[in-house]
């Protein structure tokens, strides 16, 4: 197979680019393009939500994200022109990143385009034209409009939007669903006025007889110095879907001109006595809703993500975000079988559709539903709306959006036992941990400490985290050790150990003897490799020295404190906690340890898929 690509990704926005660079940063060779000439110059998708955020975290590329991006403090709702309601960021959940993050599309695809292009070359103004799939490589053909040329590849992506063509070469997919008759006016304009100070840094709902109309800063002085923009968006007329049919109308719709008079217009009736004019527009354009889901994401050879797999509404913001999240989940997937590193590469594989699917049922649903809501204008509906936006704004589904965090059905979900995290949670972020080895090539009086996130985040690997922290009336687990070794020899290098004991269990910082002991007989005597081994495995033990019971100690926070207290009143044997957590950050199994079988238990869950 010379000179085939291990996958072809076909679209280049935010989603496309995103698993690309995933693909790429774990080794893969990878062939992208898109139509376009470049990285967007529009606004575009600018909610990254803090599930988004918290993903690019564990990618090692938040920090990039946040220094383009513009902070809102909450939501708040106007009815008639009178503040009615609020949400605060700080409602938003258990999450590092609780604020509302606004970064331009076209930042977003800068970022990860120059990541990408630090590796290899994306081809623009180059669109997939047709592909073949015969169950071990797909066969694509691809033009720039001056040359045609056929390229390989073991997979091919469709990141290519809601007219994808990886979706439409093959018949069995279909893209269910309906389309909206409702025309919507979008408006990206400089506000001004004796009022603006009210909306500037939040999320601004109007809710007027005629109709809803959203203000939502984008930047100030930001890259195009333009201070106070704000993207206006606004229904013209109520929310109504059209019979089922397969005209996809979803997205930009420019056939018709939207003006600044227009826009200022709206402004001045729905915001009522509030004083704001727009000029100055960077965009200004209509859209349509569509309420859409291919029939599966996965044929063959063949995946789905983003728009291509399924589109709705904007309320809530979550369609580039949901499409991010699609990409994070297939991409170590398809590493571990390009890699040959699964055990059953179709349940790996066939495992997407059967997570993504749900979560994209789910969030069609909500927004549909909000957005009806939202936009009739009928009498009843007014009044239903006015009792329920203001009276359960602040525990709004708003909270939720973006921070769905349990996997309902998988076969990559295993067992979890009473009180311990729930297999399928996202893994939380904890306080500070004490790394137990200190370096000695290192400055001593260096101490190192992380949070369970940066410790495990951008290895693309499985981590089975053994917390076995006890009260300082107990001795260390006797089983750690044991542990340790099994996943040696049980995974190699498909997972990784992450080992966090007491601070009164660990009478050393370097590591324990008999892991020591371990690593010698692993290594046969070789001191090369012994050397490699010590200075690898010393990442993998850490030390928690806050109290067990603290809301955000690790202890806490997968559910073994409880357990503890129980055992150390009934006067048992005190248990260990193993969770296995995916690269994804999504827990896979969790367990109770006594005994060497409950770890073989655990591992024999995962050898159903890995290696």
């Amino acid at each position: 197979m010379d000179n085939v690509y291990d996958v072809i990704v076909c679209g280049a926005g935010p989603v496309g680019l995103f698993f690309a660079y995933q693909m790429i940063m774990q080794g893969h060779s990878v062939y992208i393009c898109d139509q376009k000439e470049g990285p967007t110059t529009q606004s575009r998708a600018f909610f990254v939500s803090a599930r988004s955020l918290e993903i690019f975290e564990n990618k090692g590329i938040a920090h990039r994200l946040l220094r383009e991006a513009y902070v809102l403090r909450g939501v708040q709702l106007f009815i008639e022109g009178c503040e009615s309601a609020s949400l605060e960021s700080d409602d938003v959940g258990k999450t590092i990143f609780p604020q509302i993050t606004s970064v331009p599309q076209s930042r977003t695809e800068t970022i990860l385009t120059s990541l990408i292009e630090e590796k290899t070359s994306i081809e623009w103004n180059t669109q997939l034209v047709s592909y073949t799939d015969n169950d071990q490589l797909v066969t694509a053909t691809v033009t720039n409009g001056k040359e045609t040329k056929t390229i390989q590849g073991k997979y091919i992506i469709g990141a290519d939007g809601t007219h994808s063509t990886v979706r439409n070469s093959n018949p069995t997919w279909a893209y269910d669903g309906s389309s909206s008759e409702t025309k919507f006016a979008l408006a990206d304009v400089v506000l001004s006025g004796r009022d603006l100070d009210k909306v500037k840094d939040k999320f601004n709902v109007f809710y007027h007889s005629e109709g809803m109309c959203l203000l939502i800063p984008i930047n100030f002085d930001h890259h195009n110095k333009k201070n106070n923009l704000f993207r206006v968006i606004a229904n013209k007329g109520p929310y109504e879907k059209r019979a089922a049919t397969d005209d996809v109308t979803h997205g930009i719709d420019d056939t018709e001109h939207l003006s600044l008079e227009e826009v200022n217009g709206i402004l001045k009736t729905r915001l009522e006595t509030l004083d704001l004019v727009g000029s100055d527009p960077a965009w200004l354009t209509h859209f349509y809703i569509n309420e859409r889901k291919a029939n599966g994401f996965k044929r063959g050879r063949a995946f789905l993500i983003g728009d291509a797999a399924h589109c709705h509404s904007p309320v809530g913001g979550q369609g580039m975000n949901l499409g991010l999240q699609d990409a994070d989940n297939l991409a170590w997937k398809l590493s571990l079988v390009l890699k040959e590193s699964t055990t059953n590469p179709e349940l790996l594989l066939d495992s997407y559709t059967i997570e993504r699917e749900p979560v994209a049922e789910n969030v069609i649903s909500q927004t549909g539903s909000a957005t009806e809501l939202a936009m009739s204008v009928s009498f009843f509906m007014a009044i239903l709306r006015y009792f329920v936006s203001s009276s359960n704004f602040s525990v709004s589904k708003l909270k939720e959006y973006g921070m769905s965090s349990i996997l309902q059905t998988s076969p990559l979900i295993g067992r979890s036992d009473p009180s311990l995290i729930e297999a399928g949670k996202f893994l939380p972020e904890s306080t500070l941990l004490l790394k137990r080895c200190l370096a000695a090539d290192g400055p001593e009086h260096i101490l190192e400490r992380k949070t369970v996130h940066q410790i495990v985040s951008n290895t693309g690997k499985h981590t089975a985290l053994w917390v076995a922290t006890r009260p300082a009336s107990h001795d260390a687990s006797r089983l750690t050790s044991k542990f340790w070794r099994k996943v040696q020899t049980d995974f190699g290098n498909s997972m990784r150990p992450l080992i966090v004991e007491s601070t009164w269990n660990v009478l050393e910082y370097k590591l324990a003897g008999d892991i020591k002991r371990n690593i010698h007989e692993l290594c046969e005597g070789d001191e090369k490799r012994m050397v490699i081994a010590d200075k690898l495995e010393s990442e993998n033990f850490w030390v928690e020295y806050q109290p067990s019971n603290s809301s955000d100690s690790i202890t806490h926070l997968v559910g073994l404190d409880a357990s503890l207290e129980a055992a150390e009143a009934a006067t048992d044997e005190l248990p260990a906690a193993l969770i296995i957590v995916r690269p994804d950050l999504y827990i896979a199994y969790s367990i109770f340890v006594k005994s060497e079988d409950d770890i073989n238990m655990a591992f024999a869950f995962l050898h159903t898929y890995l290696k």
